[in-house]
């Protein structure tokens, strides 16, 4: 079995005009998402074997808070940019069993991979956490912590 966490980046800038998305920061908000984020898996005991992010600065900074807090690193991986998929997901947690992996990405696409591998449709609040669990074709939800639930740890 691997268990496989998703959270969505910690709340962001507004984008400013002619500014890139790329380049958003997270608000003091998101900051503090991230950093609950971090301790509400340590919290559950979670130890991270991979961690990946989406190289964009929101989703990067989300994942420096939430690994300080974890006490592991991180890689950056392009595809969690823009257009990441459960097919992606399923080739990074290949030959994986019995691991943890943590992507810090993006909406829809993070949803995406819950509902495609679980067949649950899930809301992903900026700074939330998704657990799912499983392998080959039988993945099930696990658990959705919304920032309010982590905001406790």
């Amino acid at each position: 079995m691997i268990k496989l966490w998703v959270l969505r980046h910690g709340d962001a800038e507004d984008p400013t005009p002619g500014g890139s998305d790329f380049d958003r920061n997270l608000t003091e908000t998101g900051r503090a998402e991230a950093t609950a984020a971090g301790r509400a898996l340590v919290a559950t005991g979670v130890k991270p074997d991979l961690v990946l992010s989406s190289p964009r600065v929101r989703a990067r900074q989300t994942a420096e808070l939430a690994t300080a807090e974890l006490g592991v690193g991180f890689e950056i991986h392009e595809p969690l940019s823009g257009g990441f998929g459960a097919q992606d997901a399923l080739k990074i947690m290949e030959g994986r069993d019995g691991q943890t992996i943590l992507l810090v990405g993006h909406m829809p696409d993070l949803a995406i991979v819950v509902r495609d591998l679980t067949f649950c449709p899930i809301p992903m609040r900026t700074g939330g956490l998704a657990h799912v669990r499983g392998s080959g074709a039988d993945w099930e939800l696990a658990a959705l912590l919304r920032p309010r639930e982590t905001s406790g740890f």
